[in-house]
């Protein structure tokens, strides 16, 4: 599934495709918190220089997030505070339809 959100925190478009998701990174939450945390890199280590993509990519998408919970509360959300999802993958192999 995929969004487009507008600047403002409205959905734009909505796609829902079959996909694959593959994680390049495992973090806790006080490991992303940390990398949040970091200005930008002063070396060009190769060290820094992911640590700095990632946080960029982590930046991106809180930035992405608020603007949706701005949207959101402005049109008086509820936030409902529940415990987090775990998610689990289940292959289903469904026939191929071959015709009209």
């Amino acid at each position: 599934m995929g969004l487009t959100l507008a600047r403002d925190g409205s959905i734009r478009e909505v796609s829902v495709v079959p996909s694959r998701v593959v994680a390049s990174h495992a973090l806790t939450y006080e490991q992303a918190d940390s990398l949040l945390a970091l200005p930008a890199p002063a070396d060009n280590t190769a060290a820094a220089k992911g640590d700095a993509a990632v946080a960029s990519d982590l930046r991106l998408l809180r930035a992405l997030a608020d603007a949706r919970r701005a949207y959101r509360e402005a049109r008086g959300c509820i936030e409902i505070p529940l415990p987090e999802v775990k998610v689990r993958s289940l292959l289903l192999f469904l026939p191929q339809h071959t015709g009209p």
